[in-house]
């Protein structure tokens, strides 16, 4: 392979393969057409098994007579080869889904074929589609490490004569799996999350996607058939379409299961399943602590009663099933006193009746009280402050 064979001036008298389709990209560059065409036509008599002069005489056809007829001409001026580079550029000219389709194929007849991993992750490429779905982000970088893995292998000089255009496609894979790399697997692969909150009705299990969707479908193991979460009621001004809903509702009494999540993307292609472990007690537990910790300053709360000043733990006494100490501290930056409750084990809110401790009586005297809670995972919060209102 020349490294810079397209140097120097136009061959006089050109021998060998080579030197037409040297002559052929000089004469291109410096605008003269027909003779450009000429030296191209003379170096496919040879038969080379090189691709790049295919790629860069459809291209000067492209723009000479137009995508339709630069089909046309590279069709007529190969006709009779039904093998080799000819046969694979063929491929290049079909239109997008048939192509891809086609150079699936041809890849799983000739894997060690570099060249046809990069074009079919330029198929799957944002410049290519405009848009991308994660499923083609997934597809472009898949087929992006196959190129370098070929490439590494031999698969890619053998077939090509110019250097500056191996090193074009070197780059350019090189700088795509980068961006694709920054997303993350947990993205590209993992792209449904679930969560749940909890209320006196049951579980609300809201989805998360990493992309948006067409519609979204759940199922419990077991269950004959997906169902969908419907509608939101808007309407997704990337597609015109509605929203499907992020979430859908489980019964208090739901048994332990396993959740599947599917979703269509922008493509209406169908994602999934995703598989979710569903615990009631442990979901009631992590819920809880959620919502615990988002509403610290609502822990406690001072009042003056009859003479005698009360600290409530009404709060805290209604998410208790995810706590497993309470401690307190009067007028001191740690905790260190026990606030004794009854344990709550079930999933769900726990009730406050009249045997829930829901106050305490404290010293007049007190300025403020800090309060520290002991998950049920063992995890610990930080201590919160909370000042008395006089």
């Amino acid at each position: 392979m020349r490294e810079n064979f397209a140097s120097g001036g136009v061959i006089d008298n050109p021998r060998s393969p080579e030197d037409h389709y040297h002559n052929a990209r000089l004469q291109e560059l410096g605008g003269d057409y027909a003779a450009a065409r000429r030296s191209y036509i003379s170096y496919f008599r040879s038969d080379l098994p090189l691709l790049d002069p295919h790629l860069r005489f459809l291209a000067f056809l492209k723009v000479q007579e137009g995508t339709a007829g630069a089909r046309e001409t590279y069709t007529t001026l190969m006709a009779g080869k039904e093998d080799g580079m000819p046969a694979y550029v063929r491929l290049l000219l079909l239109e997008a889904p048939q192509r891809v389709l086609a150079l699936e194929n041809h890849a799983g007849q000739h894997p060690d074929f570099a060249p046809v991993y990069y074009h079919l992750s330029e198929d799957l490429s944002a410049r290519r589609l405009g848009f991308q779905t994660l499923a083609d982000k997934r597809a472009e970088r898949r087929y992006l490490q196959q190129f370098q893995a070929a490439d590494e292998a031999g698969g890619l000089l053998k077939y090509m004569i110019d250097q500056a255009l191996v090193e074009q496609w070197r780059n350019d894979a090189s700088e795509r799996l980068q961006a694709l790399h920054a997303l993350g697997d947990g993205t590209l692969e993992n792209p449904v999350s679930l969560s749940f909150a909890i209320n006196n009705a049951g579980y609300t299990a809201q989805v998360a996607i990493a992309e948006p969707a067409l519609e979204v479908l759940w199922n419990l193991q077991g269950s004959p058939e997906p169902r969908s979460t419907g509608d939101s009621g808007g309407i997704n001004p990337q597609t015109g379409k509605p929203t499907p809903k992020l979430f859908f509702n489980l019964p208090a009494g739901q048994p332990d299961s396993k959740i599947e999540v599917r979703y269509r993307d922008l493509r209406g292609s169908l994602q999934g399943p995703y598989s979710f472990e569903f615990k009631g007690r442990k979901q009631s537990e992590d819920a809880n602590q959620r919502v615990l910790e988002s509403t610290t300053t609502s822990w406690v709360s001072f009042r003056d009663y009859d003479g005698k000043r009360l600290l409530y733990f009404t709060h805290l006494m209604s998410y208790r099933g995810s706590i497993e100490k309470i401690q307190y501290g009067l007028n001191a930056a740690q905790p260190s006193r026990n606030f004794r409750f009854p344990p709550w084990r079930k999933p769900g809110l726990a009730p406050i009746d009249a045997k829930t401790p829901a106050y305490i009586t404290v010293p007049r005297s007190t300025r403020y009280v800090t309060v520290q809670l002991t998950y049920k995972n063992g995890e610990k919060s930080t201590v919160q402050r909370f000042d008395y209102p006089g």
